[in-house]
This record gives structure tokens, C-alpha cells and sequence, in this order.
């Protein structure tokens, strides 16, 4: 199950900020784009859209790096993968450098929407043993169907979770919840949770 993620602008403006960011450091570095592309402020500023929207879903930390390649995009190990959908291939793909154990999510862009798509996600090692190659933009790309959100969901959770803790579940949907509304533990009061998919905004 997909979900659709909108961003403030305020998060919106940090987004652009974090491409130009890149996408200067890229230039004063000498980097080629890996994609076969050419050097574009565009594609840096809709993966950084992209980081921001998983890391807003899943409530994890958005890392912001900018020349730190090893560091993961969100949380302690997500990856994110951000496509247009008018791109060429729109699939998740991976590159042969890619971090096979990290979770890889795959982000979808809509020009002038309002958010952004959050599709599936795979391991990096499960791209390159089923995804084919592509000679051109040297990666693995990845027919659908691809990994339910909600199965990330718990692996955050289960990374995240210390034993005896207490867990919570949608009151939508019935998924682990992380998100918590009108809570005070000291008050007896343990509110209402939602999984990313059904956050309140």
C-alpha cells in the first residue's frame, strides 16, 4: 500500500536548500551525475523532496547530509530512491556500491502536486539479484510489486523498540503506530496513535 505524504513549505524551502547544497558541493567536487544525466539542481532538490517526505512518514530523522555518501538518508539505515513520474524508468533501482542490507524506498513526484508518493521499498540486495540492468545509468532497476510500507514500519519499530516497552496501534488501520495524539502517561492519559499512512496532519 502506498502512501501520499505532503510537506509544509517551510520543509519544502529546507528541501531546496539541502539540493543546492548538494548539487554545489557535487560541482566543487567534480562529480559526474551517476544516472548518466546531465549536472542538474532539479534532481538534487527532488531527492532531498523525497528524504524529507520518508522521514516525515515514518518519523524518523532526516539526516540533511551533503558529502557524507556513507551516511544513510533517514533514520539509521533508509535509503531513498526519488523518481518523477514522467522519468524514462520509474522504478526503484540500485547501484553496485549500494548498501545491500539498507531498506531502499522508492519516492514518486508529481510536478506541481502537493506531495509526493511513497510506493515500496526493497533491500538493496533484493534489487540487484531480481532488477535488470541497465547499461546506460549503470543500476539495477526493479519491476513492482515491492515491499509494503507497514513492513518498514515494524522493522523501525522493532530497531527502535526496547524490551517491555510499550507498543501502539492505528486506531485506523490497526498497524504499529508512532505517532502519538493527546498523550499523558503521568495523567493516565495514553491518547490516540496513528501509523504514518493515517498521521493527522
Amino acid at each position: 500500500m502506498s502512501a501520499f505524504v505532503t510537506l509544509s513549505p517551510r520543509w519544502l524551502e529546507k528541501a531546496k536548500d539541502v539540493g543546492a547544497r548538494r548539487f554545489a558541493y557535487a560541482r566543487q567536487q567534480g562529480y559526474q551525475n551517476q544516472g548518466g544525466l546531465d549536472p542538474d539542481p532539479m534532481y538534487d532538490r527532488i531527492g532531498a523532496v523525497g528524504e524529507a517526505a520518508v522521514a516525515k512518514h515514518f518519523g524518523e530523522k532526516w539526516h540533511q547530509s551533503v558529502g557524507k555518501i556513507d551516511e544513510p538518508d533517514v533514520g539509521r539505515d533508509i535509503e531513498v530512491r526519488t523518481r518523477s513520474v514522467y522519468a524514462r524508468n520509474r522504478n526503484l533501482y540500485a547501484r553496485p556500491k549500494d548498501h545491500d542490507d539498507r531498506p531502499y524506498v522508492l519516492v514518486h513526484t508529481v510536478q506541481g502536486a502537493e506531495g509526493v508518493w511513497l510506493i515500496g521499498w526493497r533491500f538493496a540486495a533484493e534489487v540487484k539479484e531480481t532488477g535488470q540492468w541497465d547499461e546506460h545509468s549503470k543500476r539495477w532497476y526493479a519491476s513492482p510489486p515491492y515491499r509494503p510500507l507497514y513492513e518498514l514500519e515494524q522493522r523501525i519499530r522493532e530497531q527502535n523498540t526496547p524490551p517491555h516497552a510499550m507498543v501502539h496501534t492505528c486506531i485506523v488501520c490497526g498497524a504499529y503506530a508512532m505517532h502519538g495524539r493527546g498523550v499523558a502517561l503521568l495523567k493516565g492519559r495514553e491518547g490516540t496513535w496513528y501509523c504514518g499512512t493515517h498521521k493527522p496532519d
